[in-house]
């Protein structure tokens, strides 16, 4: 074999083998597979995107939901990838189709190995696809839309205008007459340019009680058909504009961050209360004179006697009476019964008795409270409300109050219980004292900042 044919040889193994590890044997696990069907590989990145915003950091932040509208936005440009290959496999992709899936494939993988995904690092992807993607002869005037704002809302918007503006940023949006719409009502156009378009939307339909809500508009944009065409329409004779039509996921927060209660503690003198009650009775012997009958009552050691409460019940028998109560005080009463036997009594001379008398008895039930004075630990439970963005709460404390517990929970479902003003802000409001004015203070932040 002649020399130049072992280098010809040589050169084509070599090509085979690093076109072999460059599109099937991607070094990084996790990255898709760039081989075979496109439509494999579309749905292949587009799980990928899914699972980077499904793994994002859940906390309600500026930073989730300008990530989650990112991702979204990546998957409809790789969708008009998708729309122009349909039908091919990688292998038959020209090199600048090629690298497209190569750069977004690199840039995904990227993101799954990044711990916490910023929403900057899914916005930097869509801009670098979608600058790759523009140039590509399929999508050269097709409208592509990298970014909307803002990501979210506050439920009913500001007092200050009866709309809410919503932007939508890109390549070739300029074409035709752009359509909004946001759960089914249509936005006014308000701006555009071939970078930019803006709409007011009515802000009645942006709208959340106690969590937040993702609601999506339906986005129409019009592909450019270039001037010549333009000029055919103008005239009457050229073709429809062919849509693209685009989500916009948009995220409402409610106007309260969540609702409060608020607990305060002190010792306080306290009266414990006991009811008591306590029978009596006495009954005479057979032929026993009359006598009066004084029964005692007494609180319990360290407890006085509540003496309106004091009452009793009395039955008599015979020639018995009840007399009633006597000496009432907080630290003791008695009743009085005379008790008498009825008849009389005659002795056997032989021994015994030929008949006695009947035998008297009082009997009955006194009831009464005990009380003490203490001192216990007290909670009052103040007051509980909603708390606004940006709107103070001040609570008045109680004199002598020497702890506190508030309880918030938020509307991202976090329960957060302070017993104490602290230092450190919380994410969303800082907990104030203000002695002087013997007050706390509950002060949320705006909702920019607090989202920030």
């Amino acid at each position: 074999m002649s020399l130049k044919k072992v280098v010809y040889v040589i050169l084509m193994l070599l090509s085979l083998n690093t076109s072999q590890i460059a599109i099937a044997a991607p070094d990084a696990a996790g990255a898709v597979l760039l081989t075979g069907a496109i439509s494999g590989i579309i749905s292949d990145l587009k799980q990928a995107i899914s699972d980077v915003i499904a793994n994002m950091d859940d906390a309600v932040s500026r930073n989730l939901f300008e990530g989650r509208q990112a991702g979204l936005l990546l998957i409809d440009q790789i969708d008009i990838v998708g729309q122009n290959l349909i039908g091919k496999t990688f292998e038959e992709l020209n090199e600048s189709e090629k690298r497209l899936f190569e750069d977004l494939n690199v840039s995904i993988q990227k993101l799954q190995e990044t711990e916490k995904v910023a929403a900057e690092d899914i916005k930097k992807v869509v801009r670098e696809s979608g600058n790759a993607l523009s140039v590509l002869p399929f999508a050269d005037k097709t409208p592509l839309v990298t970014e909307y704002k803002p990501s979210f809302i506050k439920s009913g918007g500001s007092l200050n205008s009866d709309f809410i503006k919503i932007k939508a940023m890109g390549i070739l949006l300029g074409t035709g007459e752009p359509k909004l719409k946001i759960s089914g009502t249509a936005c006014d156009a308000a701006g555009k340019s071939e970078s930019e378009l803006v709409f007011n939307c009515p802000k009645n339909i942006f709208q959340a009680e106690s969590r937040v809500d993702a609601i999506y508009g339906d986005l129409t944009v019009y592909q450019n058909t270039g001037f010549l065409e333009g000029i055919k329409r103008f005239l009457g004779f050229g073709k429809e504009l062919e849509e693209r039509a685009y989500k916009v996921p948009l995220y409402v927060i409610p106007y309260k961050l969540g609702t409060y209660s608020f607990s305060m503690f002190r010792e306080e003198k306290v009266i414990e209360r006991r009811n008591r009650s306590q029978d009596f009775v006495h009954t005479n012997d057979h032929c026993q004179g009359g006598r009066d009958k004084t029964f005692p009552f007494a609180p319990q050691t360290g407890w006085m006697i509540d003496t309106p409460t004091v009452k009793a019940s009395c039955h008599s028998r015979k020639s018995s009476s009840c007399n009633g109560l006597r000496n009432v005080t907080a630290n003791g009463f008695s009743y009085n019964c005379t008790i008498r036997n009825n008849g009389s009594c005659v002795r056997n001379p032989l021994g015994g008795w030929l008949s006695r008398d009947g035998r008297g008895q009082c009997k009955g039930t006194a009831t009464w409270t005990d009380f003490r004075e203490l001192t216990q630990r007290v909670q009052h439970n103040a007051e509980s409300g909603s708390i606004v963005w940006g709107k103070d709460v001040s609570i008045p404390l109680l004199e002598n109050v020497d702890a506190v517990r508030l309880t918030v929970e938020t509307i991202n479902g976090n329960v957060i219980v302070l017993t104490q003003a602290s230092s450190d802000p919380m994410d969303w409001f800082e907990l104030e004292t203000d002695y002087e004015a013997q007050t706390v203070i509950i002060k949320p932040k705006s909702l920019e900042s607090a989202l920030d």
